[in-house]
């Protein structure tokens, strides 16, 4: 984050004074290095999660979902007033069902994500409350995968360690600026290091 001055002169040129402007966000992150909760607090970066459904915590400094929904989606949101990104988190520990990286999130029938299944990473597009998919990588995804999508425009591209898996071109819901992390009713899943980057 940071922030700049204009110089602005007063009556005939005799003094000047200097405005602030509002700081531009380049980036927001979360470590999740904090204590054990069963809240999830605030990223490193000093914004505020939105938990739309489920509980999320804190344990062993990652972020993880402490209180489930039953046999539903859990979704923990961040507004970053960023939609041409980088989106990434690193998955330390996956739960009996999959672990989400969402992007372009606008509400729960409209989202993107990338989803880790036992022998493979796809992208999927929810629309209206549609579910599909819109491409599908062979990887097995393996605890402690770095995933990230870069979004620019139209254009999606995926990466698992920083090796490009997937490119597709969609341009729903492009100026989005919501993005964050999901699974469905469990525990176990565990997330790290969650990171958005603008692209310049």
């Amino acid at each position: 984050m940071y922030c700049w001055y204009i110089k602005m002169i007063i009556g005939t040129g005799i003094g000047t004074s200097y405005q602030k402007l509002p700081k531009r966000e380049r980036s927001v992150y979360d470590s999740f290095n904090r204590v054990n909760s069963l809240s999830i607090g605030m990223t490193d970066s000093g914004h505020e999660w939105q938990q739309i459904s489920g509980g999320w915590g804190i344990t062993d400094n990652q972020c993880y979902i402490s209180t489930p929904l039953v046999s539903n989606v859990d979704r923990l949101i961040l507004d970053s007033k960023l939609n041409d990104c980088e989106v990434s988190v690193q998955l330390n520990s996956f739960g009996e069902n999959p672990s989400r990286l969402i992007f372009r999130y606008l509400d729960t029938y409209n989202e993107f994500f990338v989803l880790a299944r036992p022998d493979q990473y796809i992208i999927q597009r929810r629309r209206e409350g549609t579910l599909t998919t819109l491409g599908a990588s062979q990887t097995i995804p393996v605890a402690g995968d770095t995933v990230k999508v870069r979004l620019k425009g139209a254009n999606i591209t995926f990466y698992v360690n920083d090796i490009q898996k997937i490119q597709i071109s969609d341009s729903f819901n492009q100026l989005a600026t919501k993005h964050g992390l999901c699974s469905i009713n469990t525990t176990r899943c565990r997330f790290d290091n969650f990171k958005i980057e603008e692209i310049l």
